[in-house]
């Protein structure tokens, strides 16, 4: 099996790899992406996530959102060596693209119109039509005509899209093949980020270090989240040590998980504006100039939010700040998140990403068919082999009568010797 390094993280690394015979056929390779933990990591609790994260996406079940799992080798787990198989996802982690595609961003906001109005405007100018992204305005997908500048040289160049409809997107921009990208794409790869994190949300389960880094492009625009539910157990209360606290994504964590390392659903909302805020300014870092968690506590504490960032809509900026309150419960919930960034993109856009994740709902509901079926079996399995023991226990059981002269055998021999 040939190895190609991925990443290596503070606790594991990942590789790319052939594997052959996933679905039964001993011919079929594919390629995927195995992980494993860092051999020169002293503590076990590594290895023991990695583990119980193999547990729980077993159960999970599979989204188009989610970095799926397609197997594992524990062969050597007592060596700790645990191998598991997910995805390729070929386009590598979110923020290094987004860092790498700066230069040839076009960014569909108009800055001077977003600070006049907060209504949606779609302003027609010697016949070119310009969308301004201001509240609730959709992006859509109708064959429009798009202008925008961006540096060239120290002058400024207009650049124009003609005919930016739906399937000229997927060609166009993105991931996919051509190094441009737009707002459309920004919101795009948002919406889908909270899809599967509602997923997650719906089978309570959360995910612990939810950042850019941790999100995967795939094919025809498509985001997956990473690592999902490794931070949990390794961040914990009982597993937390001086050399797991120097690995803390404390930019990304909610009060509560840095204070009482806490870990919820709500507290992965506020990871996901400050993921947001990573997507929209293109890859930057949160919180510069701050280093420490005792700083950043303070800071926060005190009412310090990021400030909304260059290529976000008012409304986008303020879905950030929904997701910094201090309260858990007042923030969003992911289903919320994801109808309301939804709202931005013609509904076309969404059709495309539920109609791309049937074949994973088919997958769960067979999944759970057999599930079911084979839970069906055990419980008829276990009232059959019930009724035998009963029925044993009644053949076997002595009559009252027999009870009876069983406890007064010495009279009874007595009679009857008389």
């Amino acid at each position: 099996m040939n190895r190609h390094q991925l990443r290596k993280g503070g606790f594991n690394r990942i590789v790319k790899a052939e594997a052959m015979g996933l679905r039964g056929d001993k011919s079929e390779v594919r390629i995927v992406a195995v992980k494993t933990v860092l051999s020169q990591t002293s503590s076990i609790v590594p290895l023991e996530a990695l583990v119980n994260e193999l547990k729980l996406l077993i159960h999970l079940g599979s989204h188009l959102n989610i970095v799926n799992l397609l197997g594992a080798c524990t062969k050597k787990i007592s060596k700790g060596d645990l191998l598991v198989m997910f995805e390729y996802c070929r386009h590598g982690n979110l923020r290094n693209y987004l860092i790498s595609q700066r230069k040839n961003f076009i960014n569909l906001l108009d800055p001077k119109k977003e600070k006049e109005t907060e209504t949606d405007k779609i302003i027609s100018e010697n016949n070119v039509i310009r969308l301004v992204l201001g509240k609730r305005s959709p992006l859509s997908s109708d064959a429009v005509q798009f202008h925008t500048q961006r540096e060239n040289n120290g002058n400024h160049e207009e650049i124009q899209l003609s005919d930016f409809d739906q399937e000229d997107d997927n060609r166009v921009t993105g991931p996919t093949g051509n190094k441009i990208i737009s707002t459309r794409d920004l919101i795009c790869w948002s919406f889908q980020i909270a899809r599967g994190m509602d997923f997650l949300a719906s089978k309570k389960i959360f995910h612990g270090d939810l950042s850019a880094c941790n999100i995967l492009l795939a094919e025809e625009g498509v985001v997956k989240i990473a690592n999902v539910a490794m931070a949990r157990q390794i961040y914990s209360e009982e597993n937390f040590n001086e050399e797991i606290g120097k690995k803390l994504p404390i930019k990304w964590m909610a009060p509560e998980s840095l204070t009482r390392r806490t870990f919820s659903s709500q507290a992965d909302v506020w990871s996901f504006g400050v993921l947001l805020w990573e997507i929209f300014s293109l890859g930057k870092v949160p919180y510069l100039g701050i280093s420490g968690a005792d700083q950043l506590i303070r800071q926060l504490e005190a009412g310090y939010r990021l400030e909304k960032p260059e290529y976000a809509s008012s409304e986008i900026g303020q879905l950030m700040f929904d997701c910094w309150q201090p309260e858990p419960n007042e923030r969003p919930t992911f289903h919320h998140l994801e109808e309301s960034i939804g709202s931005h993109l013609d509904e076309s856009v969404r059709i495309r990403y539920v109609d791309m994740n049937r074949p994973f709902v088919k997958l769960n509901e067979d999944g759970q068919r057999r599930a079911t079926r084979k839970a069906q079996r055990t419980a008829s399995n276990m009232a059959a082999a019930t009724a035998l023991i009963r029925r044993a226990t009644t053949i076997f059981r002595p009559s009252r009568t027999a009870s009876m002269m069983s406890s007064n055998g010495g009279v009874n021999n007595r009679a009857f010797q008389a």
